[in-house]
C-alpha cells in the first residue's frame, strides 16, 4: 500500500499514522510519521572533479539534520533516517550522503560515464524527495603528461621544468607535485605547464604529477619521474687559463 503524505505545518514532531479501509474505523497501531523543513543546497566544495569520480564533496546548505533534537529518554534518536539520506548527481546517479550537522554534509562524487561536462547536485533526507536548487558540479578529464624537460635538477631546487601533456584546464589553478611537495604551476597553454622544482633534502628520483588546487593527487595525472642530484661543488680547475680561440 502506498499513501501520499498531505502538506503540514507541524515539523519535527511525531504525528500518529493510521489506515482506514472504510473511511470510518482506523488502525490503532503505535506508528508515527514525521515532517521536516525541506533542506536546501547552497554550495559545493569543491564543485569540480575528475570523470573517474571518487573525490569527497562538501555540501553546504540548511536543514540537513532536522531530527537532531528528537531524542528518547535513553538518549537515542526518536527517528533515524541515516540510511535514507542521499545526494543525487542528476543523470548520473545517487550516492550516500553523510550529514555532519544541519548546514554541512559530505558525498562522494560518482564516476561520470555519460560524458557530461557538468550536472546538478541535490539531496534527499528520505530517499524520495530531493531538493531543487540546481547547484552545478563540473567534471573534467584528468590531465595527462607526455614529456618533462629537463628530467633532472639539483636538490637545492629552482629548476624550470616544462611539462608537456594534454587536458590542462585554463580555468583551474595548476599544482605541480614533486613527491609530497606541492608548488604552484604556471599554465603556458592547454598542453604545457611550467613547474619550478622545490628544494629537497635527499637526491634521487621523485614522481612529478599535475593536479588542480582543491583536488588531491589521487585525481591528478599519472606521474612522470624527475631526478634530483646533489649540487656539484668545484674546488679547482686545471689548467686555469687558455687562449681566446678555445679548445683548451
Amino acid at each position: 500500500m502506498k499513501c501520499r503524505a498531505p502538506e503540514s505545518d507541524v515539523v519535527a514532531k511525531k504525528i500518529p499514522f493510521s489506515v482506514s479501509l472504510n473511511g470510518q474505523q482506523n488502525t490503532r497501531d503505535d506508528v508515527d510519521y514525521y515532517y521536516y523543513n525541506a533542506p536546501t543546497v547552497s554550495e559545493l566544495v569543491p564543485n569540480f572533479g575528475p570523470d573517474s569520480g571518487g573525490n569527497k564533496v562538501r555540501i553546504k546548505g540548511s536543514n540537513f539534520n532536522p531530527f537532531v533534537e528528537l531524542v528518547n529518554p535513553d538518549g537515542g534518536m526518536q527517528i533515524d533516517n541515516r540510511n535514507d539520506t542521499f545526494c543525487l548527481f542528476a543523470e548520473i546517479g545517487a550516492m550516500p550522503l553523510v550529514v555532519e550537522k544541519s548546514t554541512l554534509a559530505y558525498c562522494e562524487a560518482p564516476p561520470n560515464l555519460n560524458g557530461l561536462d557538468y550536472t546538478f547536485v541535490e539531496v534527499s533526507l528520505n530517499a524520495q524527495n530531493y531538493t531543487d536548487d540546481n547547484i552545478e558540479y563540473f567534471y573534467y578529464k584528468p590531465p595527462k603528461i607526455y614529456d618533462v624537460t629537463p628530467r633532472e635538477g639539483p636538490t637545492r631546487g629552482g629548476t624550470e621544468v616544462i611539462v608537456t601533456g594534454a587536458e590542462f584546464l585554463t580555468d583551474k589553478k595548476i599544482i605541480c607535485q614533486y613527491g609530497s611537495i606541492k608548488t604552484r604551476g604556471k599554465l603556458m597553454s592547454t598542453s604545457q605547464v611550467k613547474c619550478l622544482s622545490p628544494k629537497i633534502d635527499t637526491p634521487g628520483p621523485v614522481p612529478l604529477l599535475i593536479t588542480y588546487e582543491g583536488d588531491g593527487a589521487k585525481f591528478g595525472s599519472e606521474a612522470a619521474e624527475f631526478l634530483y642530484y646533489e649540487t656539484p661543488i668545484i674546488d679547482s680547475i686545471e689548467p686555469p687559463c687558455g687562449p681566446t680561440y678555445g679548445y683548451t
